[in-house]
């Protein structure tokens, strides 16, 4: 299951869907869910902070493509790669 959003998410930011907004409620709703139930409470939130936090990742890639600035590009580069290494997500990072 995490596999398969992480690799949507990438392709549907890439796409133009998402925003802050977007982030910020599925933080808020997934969380909220996750947290009242039994099983899902603490490997929920851990699965919907890594989704965040690549969500993050890929917005700030994806606005700032279009800036002028190489340098910023590439180090917004690095840091989506990086992620994809941290969570060790070989596939994506290649």
């Amino acid at each position: 299951f995490e596999n398969e959003i992480i690799t949507k998410l990438d392709h549907e930011v890439e796409g133009g869907r998402g925003d802050e907004q977007y982030k910020v409620l599925f933080d808020k709703i997934l969380l909220e869910h996750c947290r009242k139930h039994k099983y899902l409470a603490k490997t929920g939130e851990t699965f919907v902070k890594l989704v965040v936090r690549l969500m993050e990742r890929l917005l700030d890639y994806r606005t700032i493509m279009h800036d002028e600035n190489k340098e910023n590009r590439m180090s917004c580069t690095v840091n989506v790669l990086n992620f994809y290494k941290e969570i060790e997500r070989e596939e994506m990072y290649i």
